[in-house]
């Protein structure tokens, strides 16, 4: 740049020096004009090596940002690698105090997040419900996993409000999953709980203060089934299956007063206050027994059929007439007669119900789908519907709308979770009896395939809209995607076959034969086979995903194979949960490597890309086994909700579901925590692109610095300077 600047001054005096000459003040007049333009051009000259000068390190500064940034990009995986060390102690209780924790539970009956693990009471299976007039509230119990359930019903609006976990009670003991009859007694604002036990003893009633929902009494009854109130006598009456009678309480004292034979098998009674007897449905004979309440004697026994199967009974007061649930029917027995006089079609199994004298409604529960029929007594009509409970199980992450699709297999549906937020933002619901299990997630045409009894339901996952149903074997529980060849494997229980679907036609191009009950099934990228676990066949059939044909079959230990497996695409390793192990299988071999010991059996067991872990979910221990996929070592153990099953790992979280609980746990990986070790900065954004997304705004603000103090300097460097002091003429010679 200086030699530019002094050829230039030499060009320019040079030129300068070949112009013609003219008269003294013409002269001096174009001097003053040269000088001017010469002095703006070494100002100019100054300027570019002033900026040369303070711009020489902004080169390095740039090779410097992008380096930290693919740094910080990278970092996480580097970090994440290096997890923080957790306790290898397994324990199989609920009370686990592994260091590895769940950072918080979606509850599906709520779409509520709560921080940590909550184990929900979750109603699976409604059998009973009992109404209480003054509040307008429904209490529905019935069998759940772990602690029992009693769901409370807003009877006004036909919403569930809450579902109240039974606990512990009084003597420290606590409730079973089978609560099977329930009643309120108005007079004294309780009610009244049956704990059903399956022997002639160790049951009991529990007795629920209805204003705080809390157990205040237990009063000792082998087998206790259906339960009603005489608000005649204020007595209560319990049915007592194995020892084929009823026995009856007195409300005021809660103790045994006396016991009523009844037919076989008994289950739920109802009082009928306009002729004052009791009725009580028989399962095991197929018919009503008819007590005097004024008695306490039988006085009567209606048939009802062949093959009838009654269990719950209500009356309703505007008409006499007694409701029976037998199957997908409720039969209708009048009162003043005792005769059957009709029946009405509600579908499914059909269990408990109970009349609402405020609005003359009759309420029926549900199992598969758990729900609880509406019918008004009236025109003795299915009305509305409320679902109950929630049993998520296999799901599938949807890359393309960062959607997880959990298949709600009770309620026939899928649930509809966001990736961003965690919660519930809808579902989709399928044909009755589809009992979905298992979903997978096609890439190519972004379309959910979602396996059950009724086959293969295909829904678009950008509008969550069913577009087909693919018939397949029978029992089908899980089902693969192969993004090599664009289609998905099926895995049949019961035909103990894999089907073959062709994702762009959604046709079954091919049917292949496995081992006995055919379990579930992964793909495994790094070679392309499939590989299924065969319950009954206690080994894993390999298929070969380019010809449909069966590479191998692998042994694995007899009388404990086989759960949901895993690929690890790290280790090119195959992890088949078996009895008291995983079994670890080398896809280059396709024989077995090696095992990882626990001591208890899993369900279920899924890869984490992002961490390099696996996660075995445990129903037996409600426990999740965390394993590292790189020695294939146990790092510890999480409690999550009850009966954990189905397992997936996404970009940012592992999501375990809890049948049992009907909620979701989710670990948030560290890496798209905010704040966490590797963790991502920006909320929202992968971790790598956060850091990157912060590196570049560095670089642009120390960028933006260096130009304004670059430009600051050039100002003051440019700025005009006063004129010299003036100096004495030269002398004339």
């Amino acid at each position: 740049m200086q030699r530019f600047a002094k050829l230039s001054i030499k060009a320019r005096v040079g030129i300068l020096g070949r112009k013609a000459p003219v008269c003294a003040g013409a002269l001096e007049t174009e001097t003053k004009s040269s000088q001017r333009a010469l002095s703006g051009l070494l100002r100019g000259i100054e300027a570019v090596n002033g900026l040369r000068r303070g711009c020489g390190f902004v080169v390095p500064l740039l090779c410097v940002s992008v380096v930290l940034i693919l740094f910080m990009a990278g970092s996480t995986s580097l970090s994440y690698r290096t997890p923080a060390t957790v306790q290898t102690v397994i324990r199989q209780s609920s009370g686990n105090t592994s260091s590895l924790s769940i950072a918080q539970t979606l509850v599906l009956e709520n779409n509520t997040l709560i921080p940590g693990n909550f184990r929900a009471s979750n109603l699976i299976f409604p059998v009973a419900v009992a109404v209480d007039d003054a509040h307008h509230y429904g209490y529905v119990v019935g069998q759940s996993y772990g602690t029992g359930a009693m769901a409370v019903i807003d009877l006004s609006t036909a919403t569930l409000v809450r579902t109240v976990g039974m606990g512990a009670r009084s003597g420290g003991t606590s409730i079973t999953g089978d609560n099977l009859g329930i009643v309120y007694d108005p007079a004294n604002g309780h009610l009244y709980v049956t704990n059903y036990t399956y022997s002639s003893s160790g049951g009991d009633v529990a007795v629920i203060d209805a204003a705080t929902q809390r157990i205040v009494a237990s009063i000792p009854l082998g087998s206790p089934t259906g339960i009603t109130y005489d608000g005649a006598n204020g007595h209560v009456y319990v049915a007592l299956s194995y020892s084929n009678s009823v026995a009856v309480i007195d409300g005021a004292t809660d103790r045994l007063i006396g016991t009523v034979p009844t037919g076989f098998g008994p289950q739920r009674i109802a009082y009928d206050s306009g002729n004052g007897d009791l009725y009580v449905t028989n399962g095991g004979s197929g018919s009503v027994t008819v007590i005097d309440g004024s008695t306490d004697q039988a006085i009567a026994n209606i048939l009802l059929g062949p093959g009838a199967r009654p269990s719950g009974i209500a009356y309703d007061s505007a008409n006499g007439h007694l409701y029976v649930t037998n199957g997908p029917n409720v039969t209708v027995i009048d009162g003043a007669t005792d005769r059957v006089v009709g029946n009405v079609a509600v579908g499914g199994i059909s269990y408990g119900i109970a009349y609402d004298s405020a609005n003359g409604f009759l309420y029926v529960t549900h199992q598969e789908p758990g729900s609880v029929t509406v019918i008004d007594g009236s025109a003795e009509r299915v009305i509305a519907t409320i679902p109950i409970g929630h049993t998520p199980a296999w799901p599938a992450y949807d890359t393309a709308n960062g959607q997880l699709y959990v298949p709600d297999s009770f309620e026939d549906s899928v649930i509809v979770v966001n990736g961003s937020t965690d919660r519930v933002v809808g579902s989709v619901v399928l044909a009755s009896g589809s009992f979905p299990y298992a979903i997978a997630y096609d890439s190519a045409n972004g379309y959910l395939y979602v396996a059950g009894s009724s086959g293969v339901t295909v829904i678009d996952g950008a509008t969550d809209r069913i577009v087909g149903n693919i018939p397949v074997g029978l029992g089908p529980l899980s089902i693969a995607y192969d993004g090599a060849n664009g289609r998905l494997y099926v895995s049949a229980w019961q035909s103990s076959n894999m089907s073959v679907i062709d994702g762009a036609t959604n046709r079954v191009i091919a049917n292949v034969t496995v081992g006995l009950q055919a379990t579930a099934i992964v793909w495994d990228s790094g070679n392309g086979y499939l590989y299924v676990s065969n319950n009954r066949g206690f080994n894993v059939t390999v298929i070969d995903g380019a010809t449909n044909r069966v590479a191998a079959n692998i042994p694995i230990a007899y009388g404990g194979c086989c759960g949901w497996p895993a690929y690890d695409a790290a280790n090119g390793h195959v992890y088949v949960p078996s009895d008291g192990r995983v079994a670890v299988i080398g896809d280059a071999t396709n024989r077995e490597v090696g095992n990882v010991t626990l001591g208890f059996g899993g369900d279920g067991i899924a890869w984490d890309r992002t961490t390099g872990y696996l996660y075995l979910t445990s129903s037996g221990s409600g426990n999740v086994t965390v394993i590292n996929g790189t020695s294939d070592t146990v790092l510890g153990a999480m409690t999550v909700g009850f009966f954990p099953d189905g397992v997936i790992a996404s970009p940012s979280n592992v999501y375990v579901m809890n049948r049992g609980s009907g909620t979701i746990s989710m670990t948030k990986n560290p890496r798209a925590a905010p704040g966490g070790p590797g963790g991502t900065p920006v909320p929202g954004f992968p971790a790598n692109v956060g850091y990157a997304l912060i590196g570049a705004i560095i670089v642009v603000i120390v960028a933006g610095a260096t130009l304004a103090f670059v430009g600051l300097k050039r100002k003051r460097t440019t700025r005009p300077r006063a004129p010299p002091p003036p100096t004495a003429p030269p002398q004339p010679p």
